[in-house]
Formats: C-alpha cells, sequence, structure tokens
C-alpha cells in the first residue's frame, strides 16, 4: 500500500454536527468542500488504505467506509451499494470524485437524475433504477448495466464501449448515435421500442421510433444493433456525387486491404440528406473508414468541381473563338 500510514491515529470531526456550518460541510456544500476534504484527509491517516489497488469487481456493499483510502485505485464494476460513511473516505482520481456519481452508485437510484457528460466509466450499476434519467455525453465504458432500468433514458452520444446492459430495460430510450462497438454487451434487452432522434425532426414529431409500429419481438433489439455494428454510416447532407463516392469507395478499400466492405444499401432521408451504409467486420475500426472515406470522397468532389469548370472555360473560349471567326 504505497504512500499509506499504518500508525493508530484516532480523529474524529469535532463539534461538525452541532453548528450551521458544520451541516453545510456535512452536505457537502460546495463553499465548504475544501474544508470536509481536509478533515477527510487527516482522518484516513491510520485508516483502512487501497491506494493504487485494483478494486476491479470488488464488492463493498453495506461496508462502512470512514477512514478509508481509495485514491487512484482502479474501481472498475466496482459494487458500492449500500456503503456507509463514503464521503469520509478519499476517493481523488476515482469515479467517486462526483457527489452525484457517488451517490448514485451508492443508491443505486438515479431516476428523473442529469448525468450529462458525466464520468461514468467502469461504474456498476447493475438493477439501478435510472428510469428516465439524462446521460447525454456520459462516459459509460467498460460499466456493469445488467439488469438496469433504462426506460425512457437518454443515452444520446454516449460512450458505452466495453458496457454490459444484458437483461436491462430499455423501453422508450433513446441511443441517438451512441457509440458501441462489438465489446458491447447487448443480450437478453427487454425493449418495446426506442427512439434514434432525442428531438423530433422539425415541424413533426418523428423522433425515429424503432419499430416503426408495433414492438419489438424477443431479440429484435439485439440484431438491429448488431446490424449496426456491422456498418459504417456515410451522412451526405447535400446530395451524394456518385462519381466521387466510387472513386472514394475503390481508395478507401486500397487502404484497408483485407478488410471486406461490400455497399449495403442507399436511404433518402429527404432535404438533401443521404446515408450509405458499408458492410464491414464488427472488429473494425470504423472511425477510421468513416474518417478516410469522408476525406477523400471531399477531395474528389473538389477535383471534379475543378476538372468541370475548365471543362466549361474551354467550351466557352471555343464558342467565342467560332464567334469572332465569323
Amino acid at each position: 500500500m504505497d504512500g499509506c500510514y499504518s500508525c493508530c491515529i484516532s480523529f474524529s470531526y469535532p463539534n461538525i454536527n452541532n453548528s450551521t456550518s458544520g451541516k453545510k460541510i456535512l452536505a457537502e456544500d460546495e463553499n465548504n468542500l475544501f474544508i470536509l476534504k481536509f478533515a477527510v484527509a487527516i482522518g484516513t491517516l491510520g485508516g483502512t488504505c487501497f491506494k493504487n489497488a485494483n478494486l476491479t469487481d470488488a464488492d463493498f456493499s453495506h461496508a462502512i467506509l470512514k477512514s478509508t483510502n481509495f485514491r487512484f485505485a482502479k474501481t472498475t464494476r466496482t459494487f458500492w451499494g449500500q456503503t456507509k460513511y463514503l464521503k469520509f473516505a478519499r476517493v481523488e482520481k476515482t469515479i467517486l470524485e462526483d457527489i452525484k456519481v457517488r451517490e448514485l452508485l451508492r443508491t443505486g437510484y438515479g431516476k428523473d437524475q442529469q448525468y450529462i457528460s458525466a464520468n461514468l466509466r467502469g461504474a456498476n450499476l447493475m438493477s439501478a433504477d435510472l428510469t428516465n434519467a439524462n446521460f447525454k455525453l456520459a462516459d459509460l465504458g467498460e460499466a456493469s448495466l445488467k439488469a438496469a432500468n433504462l426506460k425512457g433514458a437518454n443515452l444520446t452520444e454516449t460512450l458505452a464501449i466495453g458496457t454490459n446492459f444484458t437483461t436491462a430495460q430499455m423501453s422508450g430510450t433513446c441511443l441517438e448515435a451512441w457509440n458501441i462497438d462489438h465489446t458491447t454487451i447487448l443480450d437478453n434487452i427487454e425493449s418495446k421500442y426506442i427512439y434514434l432522434l432525442e428531438k423530433p425532426k422539425p415541424e413533426t414529431d418523428d423522433r425515429e421510433r424503432r419499430p416503426s409500429s408495433g414492438y419489438f419481438q424477443k431479440g429484435d433489439f439485439t440484431k438491429l444493433f448488431q446490424e449496426v455494428l456491422n456498418t459504417v454510416d456515410l451522412i451526405f447532407r447535400n446530395g451524394v456525387d456518385a462519381k466521387a463516392f466510387m472513386s472514394s469507395f475503390q481508395q478507401v478499400q486500397v487502404e484497408n486491404q483485407g478488410i471486406p466492405m461490400t455497399i449495403q444499401g442507399m436511404e433518402n432521408k429527404g432535404d438533401g440528406v443521404v446515408v450509405i451504409k458499408i458492410n464491414v467486420p464488427p472488429e473494425t475500426n470504423k472511425e477510421k473508414i468513416h474518417r478516410e472515406f469522408m476525406q477523400f470522397y471531399d477531395e474528389n468532389v473538389r477535383a471534379l468541381e475543378e476538372k468541370y469548370q475548365k471543362e466549361l472555360q474551354q467550351i466557352k473560349t471555343t464558342d467565342k473563338s467560332k464567334s469572332s471567326g465569323q
């Protein structure tokens, strides 16, 4: 336990309960947070020390953690359910530093709460009530949400690489542009329907419900997103140039030899927006494929436009010469 003290020191938090300021400190009031952190730092001297420890999958449920040192510990999927006095533990450089995240992990109750951009990497939220919770832009990588209630939750642009959603309840969940890959576990999800848009399309109430009508049958949810894992979605907002597209597709194939790619299909979304899906193996670095393709496409569109302008100029010059000769 590097950097920990083994001597026996008894420390109490004097008069901290007996005044208005003391109650604010215990409530982790922002203006008094430094005082509590200082008291905790002193109080953990001689306490149990897990500094730098690997606590992956450890279970601290119902434990009394006053004066415990968890600084720099690896807490992937560590279970903190119903622990006591966790606010009196040192938790620097762990996800427990965020007071709201700490309470969520301790209580398992996040219904209707806001966790926008929260760091929940490796969080153990097994069986947690997360109904209507907002996890937009949050990091849930390597977290466990087994059997969690995510009905109506917002997972827009949430990072969920390596996340376990086995048997989670996800009816009405918004999954717009969430970031998943072949390490994301989606087994036996309980879902009647989901939304692919956080907000409706302009002047409509359309949030891209899936399925468009009716409800998912058993296994449909997993099949839907397994298909997503096998495709790279290319979005063109001003229509698509067929010549530039095919040239770009061939260039990407050359750059990524050994990775099988096929064009799955094209969908016209209206207002000039076209989506073309490219089939690739699940383990493919889709971000790299997407970035390269769009770079090649932009270059090819510019090259074709320049060629067109040159040809147009030549035609104008020729016509002008003919007119002068007459």
